[in-house]
């Protein structure tokens, strides 16, 4: 049965003023919308990039569009369909060349009911042979064949990506078993493609993303090292959703910080030792799954949450000078994979590091040295070397802490320093 407010809906993607466009530039060629516009359309979701397919003449309709919109034309290559891309200041929109196949058969190689409906833009008629509109109102994901996930694996990352970030989503039980059956073929998936799937699924709550994963079976495959022991946790849904209390999800797309955290927490619940962790980094990073700044960000949070949590106010002066700009996300991170008492202390941290940064801000994240490396090697008798660095690590260390404050403390502290003995610091408290 069709609904009134979904055909209102589908009239009012029509009247997209690039939508509107597409038409008038198509020239009498049949011109459909497809995927996850129309999805969202009927769903009552704003829209965002579109994708278009035309019977023909898909290249001399961009130019025209590209003209009148304006865009800038992108071809995204591939033999068996001609596909450009246009680029605009509101979003893009894909085109793609039917040709002699029928947009069923179109259709049919889509991964999921809910993204295999195609919009008329000419009559406005929604062409749904696979019951897209039956499974967006069951809220249900499914195959729209036996064979989508060997044909591309990677659908299996999508239909956990979809599942989390749908609201009340799930996939049916004859998809899941596809998905699983699927998962070990995702070796063979080009990383910077996955890369792009994970990011967009860690911008749900980490519970649901890392629960959809690993119900499709991808978790913990794509964060376990052969090597290790699996972690002692019976199940990742009370330690994401405690991450999650902690880290909220953003309304809009996951941060850096939120794909880190979320990578961090997938390798920590999948691996039972840091070294297997660190091999499994690794991997992720050989694979491009990670980029080098995305695993630089993850194996920061590996190691801070391997540290004790900090006690004083030196000490947590200390450890935020560590974490840096992480270091909710790293102290979040510790607290939901702690046990009780060490969650108490890690959430201690999470409420007095606000006002510590208020007050003293730069000088703990990001302090200018009291004294440059020449002027400690002088004071100390030290040449270029590792003795004079760890000397001006240790001196930093004292003022991060707030022990030293100026340059003539700085000095005192140098000048208490014997030459052949680590620089001494006030006992910490």
């Amino acid at each position: 049965m069709r609904s009134r407010s979904g055909d209102d809906r589908l009239a009012a993607l029509r009247a997209l003023p690039a939508v509107r466009a597409l038409a008038a530039e198509s020239g009498g060629t049949r011109v459909w919308l497809v995927g996850g516009a129309v999805r969202d359309a009927l769903l009552g979701k704003p829209a965002g990039d579109l994708d278009a397919i035309v019977e023909r003449h898909s290249g001399e309709i961009a130019s025209r569009l590209a003209q009148r919109l304006p865009g800038r034309l992108v071809s995204l290559g591939g033999e068996r369909f001609a596909a450009l891309r246009l680029v605009t200041r509101d979003g893009d929109l894909d085109l793609w060349e039917l040709g002699e196949a029928p947009l069923e058969a179109d259709l049919e190689r889509r991964d999921f009911t809910v993204n295999a409906m195609a919009l008329d833009l000419g009559d406005g008629e929604l062409r749904d042979p696979f019951g897209g509109r039956r499974d967006l109102a069951a809220r249900t994901l499914r195959a729209t064949r036996v064979g989508v996930f060997t044909e591309d694996p990677l659908r299996v990352v999508r239909l956990a990506r979809f599942a989390a970030t749908l609201d009340g989503f799930s996939p049916d039980p004859p998809t899941v078993e596809l998905a699983r059956a699927a998962a070990p073929e995702l070796d063979r998936v080009a990383g910077e493609r996955v890369r792009g799937e994970l990011e967009r699924l860690f911008g749900a709550p980490y519970a649901a993303g890392l629960g959809r994963l690993a119900e499709a079976g991808a978790w913990p495959r794509l964060w376990r090292d052969a090597e290790s022991p699996a972690a002692p946790h019976i199940g990742i849904s009370a330690t994401a959703e405690a991450l999650d209390a902690r880290l909220p999800a953003p309304a809009d797309d996951a941060t850096a910080d939120r794909v880190a955290s979320g990578h961090a927490l997938a390798l920590c619940l999948a691996s039972g030792d840091p070294e297997g962790r660190g091999r499994a980094l690794a991997s992720l990073a050989g694979r491009s799954i990670v980029s080098r700044l995305e695993a630089r960000a993850i194996a920061l949070r590996l190691e801070r949450i391997r540290q004790p949590p900090p006690e004083s106010a030196g000490d947590l002066a200390w450890w935020l000078h560590g974490a840096g700009t992480a270091h909710r996300h790293c102290a979040a991170l510790a607290a939901a994979l702690a046990d009780e008492a060490r969650r108490k202390r890690w959430d201690a941290v999470l409420a007095a590091a606000p006002p510590l940064l208020a007050a003293r801000g730069e000088e703990v994240l990001d302090p200018r040295p009291l004294l440059d490396g020449g002027e400690i090697g002088r004071l100390l008798g030290l040449a270029p070397g590792p003795r004079l660095g760890a000397a001006a690590r240790r001196l930093l260390e004292a003022q991060v802490r707030g022990e030293v404050r100026s340059r003539g403390e700085a000095e005192a502290l140098l000048a208490r320093a014997d030459g052949d003995q680590a620089l001494p610091l006030p006992t910490r408290r």
